[in-house]
């Protein structure tokens, strides 16, 4: 929650950097998405910090979205993608 870069132009930044996600906070949003009756077509990890700051959880949920919820989901691999910072 919140982030380390500090960019000029986000309010995110201004709040500093006062933990990181969790796998099961991150797949549990992509959950209760699903939960809402759409299908999920893209999933995008940005905003509200930078994800490769959280490399080793982002790896672990990529792996479990790719793995353990494809079916569930509906999305293909290739339309999982992380927006580096300042984008």
């Amino acid at each position: 929650v919140g982030c380390k870069l500090a960019c000029t132009f986000c309010e995110t930044g201004k709040m500093g950097l006062l933990r990181q996600l969790s796998v099961a906070e991150i797949v549990g949003q992509v959950v209760i998405g699903r939960s809402l009756g759409k299908p999920i077509r893209n999933i995008v990890f940005m905003g509200m910090g930078e994800p490769l700051d959280n490399l080793d959880t982002l790896i672990a949920t990529l792996k479990v979205l790719k793995y353990v919820l494809r079916d569930e989901l509906k999305t293909k691999p290739e339309l999982i993608n992380q927006d580096p910072y300042g984008q």
